[in-house]
């Protein structure tokens, strides 16, 4: 629990400090932030993922290409993005960089803001921090491999299906199956509760 709460209260302070250069979203953005359980099932098997899909990788592709994150859908209903669907490719292309892949979301990156407004999504303001979209436009221009995947809910658990792509030439250069338990974090990534009317 000590080591949860100093971890959320070094993002609070990183946060405090990029609001000292004008930003005033990231605080609610923090807010926002996934709260995961003690002993969450999710951390480790998305790291595994990402440990097996970089031997591939190595085998398969081209090296020192950068990795573009796509979020993952939902098989039962491909149409709606859930938490879920957000917080797998997070935390694997987490581990991509902790290995030293070049990674990028265009989630964020794309409708980066060219000016401050007080209409600017707290992800979007942080984003601009990150790259200079220009940047990010040449490196998508240029050879690089995809993250994508999908996941399925079953009775008591949720299959997952990661694979990454070659851009120049649309082969499957790695991918990997696993299981996570639905546990309530999973059931509520999936389906936030609604709010008390």
């Amino acid at each position: 629990m000590m080591h949860k709460r100093h971890i959320r209260h070094s993002l609070l302070a990183l946060s405090a400090l990029t609001c000292l250069s004008g930003c005033s979203g990231a605080v609610a953005l923090l807010g926002n932030m996934p709260s995961y359980e003690e002993g969450s099932s999710l951390v480790a098997p998305n790291q595994t993922t990402a440990d097996v899909l970089a031997q591939q990788i190595n085998a398969r592709a081209r090296t020192g290409l950068p990795i573009i994150i796509q979020d993952f859908w939902n098989n039962h209903a491909p149409q709606h993005m859930s938490a879920l669907g957000r917080v797998l490719p997070e935390q694997i292309s987490t581990r991509f960089i902790q290995l030293g892949y070049q990674v990028i979301q265009p989630r964020y990156i794309q409708n980066a803001p060219a000016t401050m407004s007080n209409e600017i999504s707290p992800e979007s303001l942080l984003a601009s921090q990150q790259m200079n979209p220009q940047r990010y436009n040449e490196l998508v221009q240029g050879p690089h491999l995809i993250l994508s995947g999908s996941f399925t809910k079953a009775v008591n658990k949720v299959k997952v299906h990661a694979r990454i792509t070659d851009s120049t030439t649309g082969i499957f250069v790695a991918a990997y199956d696993y299981e996570l338990p639905i546990t309530r974090e999973v059931e509520e990534l999936i389906n936030p509760p609604q709010p008390k009317q």
